[in-house]
């Protein structure tokens, strides 16, 4: 007999991937990579450059716990 409550727990959840590290460590590189596949939902950059402060997720930063309110139907 299934459980119901884990039948409910197993249901499937978008990931979020933060790539992070220190200058030179080859965040952009690594964004614009995961970008490029046609599931994945990120930064379309582009230029080089892109100050924290203007960035699309530069909100998220400053508030984490807005990070709920994220479009993530977008993602699917």
């Amino acid at each position: 007999m299934e459980d119901p409550v884990v039948s409910e727990m197993e249901v499937e959840r978008p990931n979020m991937l933060v790539v992070t590290g220190p200058q030179g460590s080859g965040n952009h590189l690594f964004a614009k990579l995961f970008n490029l596949h046609p599931e994945v939902y990120g930064w379309n950059m582009d230029k080089y450059w892109v100050g924290h402060h203007t960035e699309p997720f530069s909100e998220y930063w400053w508030d984490p716990a807005t990070v709920d309110e994220f479009g993530w139907d977008l993602c699917s």
